[in-house]
């Protein structure tokens, strides 16, 4: 098995996270961050991964989110990367235990909606509470629509997401990047909204990379909560999606601690909850930090 330097990152035949896509690498070259794509292949597997490139002073930090790794691929990676540049965090897709890491965050979770079931199968796995507020929402007056926002449309979208962050207390990707991603991949971005008498009540914003999408925010009007607008948005754009011929619907991260509410809506949708693996990091005298590592996290890895 070895790595080998891509011009570019090779667009996926199956579904995977934002991070590891073409279409988060041209966001990336559109802002000008370093980054490099690496290929690998072994008997079995063969895949690529998208490493960012940081500056934190005099040291250079090589960092791989949400990447499909095997153990000897992350370990020729941090070698390379400690080597040519001092130090490698790694958050892998599923668990993987390596010898000579630092864990330095438990896993997280996320939530992934299977597309490739047909819609009445998964209107049969959505909650008793969810499909009585899609009923609610389908029989009312909303109107739904779905479109490529323009730069500008985008802006206004942000701003209300910027709002509702600093008023719920929770961050999300970067207003920067979504907008880089716009400039590099506009076709990337989808709009959706609902509406009752012109008066805009909730919208959801994508992001497709295909053959998966991601879901990156939602907004609500107090009227729209009580239409449930934010259910029928979901549900529509699933439907739309698949359409499309995304497989997953990656609906982020579920924290059940920080935001109990959302994390319930996440899963009400029948999305399987998984955990990714711990965020590894190999540097410098990692081997003697590690024996100081909050023992949880040290078990989590």
């Amino acid at each position: 098995m070895s790595l080998r330097p891509l011009d570019h990152l090779p667009t996926p035949s199956w579904p995977v996270a934002l991070q590891q896509h073409p279409v988060f690498a041209a966001a990336l070259a559109h802002l000008g961050v370093e980054h490099r794509c690496l290929g690998w292949s072994d008997r079995v597997n063969e895949g690529a991964v998208l490493v960012m490139q940081r500056r934190f002073g005099p040291i250079r930090l090589g960092v791989a989110s949400r990447a499909h790794l095997t153990p000897q691929v992350a370990s020729d990676l941090a070698h390379r990367f400690t080597v040519a540049f001092g130090a490698l965090a790694i958050t892998p897709e599923t668990h993987t235990h390596l010898a000579g890491a630092l864990p330095v965050a438990t896993p997280a979770h996320v939530a992934e909606w299977d597309l490739t079931q047909s819609q009445a199968a998964r209107r049969a796995a959505v909650s008793g509470a969810f499909r009585t507020a899609l009923r609610k929402a389908e029989s009312g007056p909303l109107k739904t629509r779905a479109f490529a926002p323009s730069r500008d449309t985008l802006l206004t979208t942000l701003a209300r997401d910027a709002a509702q962050q600093r008023r719920k207390g929770f961050r999300a990707l970067p207003a920067h990047l979504v907008l880089a991603i716009h400039a590099a991949r506009p076709e990337a971005l989808l709009v959706f909204q609902a509406h009752q008498k012109g008066e805009l009540l909730a919208e959801v914003l994508t992001i497709l990379h295909a053959p998966a999408a991601t879901y990156h925010l939602g907004w609500t009007s107090p009227r729209g909560r009580d239409a449930q607008a934010t259910n029928l948005l979901l549900w529509t754009a699933a439907n739309m999606l698949a359409n499309r011929g995304v497989e997953r619907f990656d609906l982020g991260l579920v924290a059940t601690d920080r935001s109990p509410g959302l994390a319930r809506f996440k899963i009400a949708t029948g999305a399987r909850v998984r955990p990714l693996g711990p965020t590894l990091f190999f540097g410098p005298l990692t081997g003697l930090l590690s024996r100081f590592a909050p023992r949880d996290a040290c078990a989590a890895a």
